[in-house]
């Protein structure tokens, strides 16, 4: 059982770069237009494609990956997708994601040509690329499972750009999963004044002040800068520990330019 201190346990996380995969060319979801900030980025996928059989979980998630992105949609084929899903886009260092996007091709122990679908593409702030490949975390332990993923990291076309992971809700742990339901909760308001109120209020990265200080001092309404509070954290603006709860008492500083 992976700890909650790690979103990715060393049982669970290959850090090769990816086989040769064939995909269009990935890009965050587009800014959001202010005059119709509600405007959805849709899904390539159609509702029968997510899943391997009709009786296959599937639901529609609607997030939104930054702030002042648009709310894209996100078919997820399992309540395990679901759950990394709304991890990933809630990270701040996770600009943009799509699902079931690249293909990855290897060869098999026997010579035959083999791919996978990853479930996961994620684009980092950074420009760098994730493959996540979402299993439940007893099938991610599977001897025969990791020899078949350590088997397509070494016929990676070597790019450090790149990098390949397995992950489960469980990689996460629970008190990053409620935080990064709370962050898509609020990403679904749109109030970049208060955003901007808000951010003024945090100091440098030299300092710290806790969540309340900053939402006092901001002199809006506690329910508005809070979501504002909590929209910054997501997207890395302003910073908290990795699994410190947005609340209050937890301390916060700004992020290095």
């Amino acid at each position: 059982m992976p700890s909650e201190d790690d979103i990715f346990t060393s049982e669970l996380t290959f850090e090769y770069p990816p086989a040769c995969y064939d995909t269009a060319p990935f890009e965050a979801v587009p800014l959001a237009s202010p005059t119709d900030p509600d405007e959805v980025y849709p899904t390539h996928l159609k509702k029968v494609e997510p899943g391997k059989s009709s009786r296959s979980f599937r639901i529609l998630a609607t997030i939104r990956p930054h702030r002042k992105s648009m709310l894209q949609q996100v078919w997820c084929a399992s309540q395990e997708e679901y759950g990394v899903c709304l991890c990933l886009a809630a990270h701040p260092e996770v600009v943009g994601l799509r699902e079931q996007f690249a293909r990855l091709k290897y060869r098999k122990p026997n010579g035959r040509p083999g791919s996978t679908l990853v479930d996961f593409l994620c684009l980092k702030r950074d420009g760098s690329q994730v493959y996540v490949s979402v299993k439940y975390p007893q099938k991610a332990r599977r001897a025969s499972y990791r020899s078949e993923v350590e088997e397509i990291a070494r016929q990676a076309i070597t790019s450090s750009s790149e990098s390949f992971a397995i992950a489960s809700r469980q990689c996460f742990g629970s008190r990053y999963l409620k935080k990064a339901q709370m962050i898509h909760y609020v990403r679904k308001g749109w109030d970049p004044e208060a955003d901007k109120i808000v951010l003024r209020q945090v100091p440098p990265d030299t300092k710290q002040r806790s969540i309340g200080e900053v939402l006092a001092g901001s002199d809006l309404e506690y329910g508005r800068a809070f979501r504002a509070i909590a929209r910054l954290i997501g997207d890395g603006d302003v910073q908290i520990g990795f699994y410190d709860p947005i609340e209050d008492a937890t301390n916060c500083w700004r992020a290095s330019l």
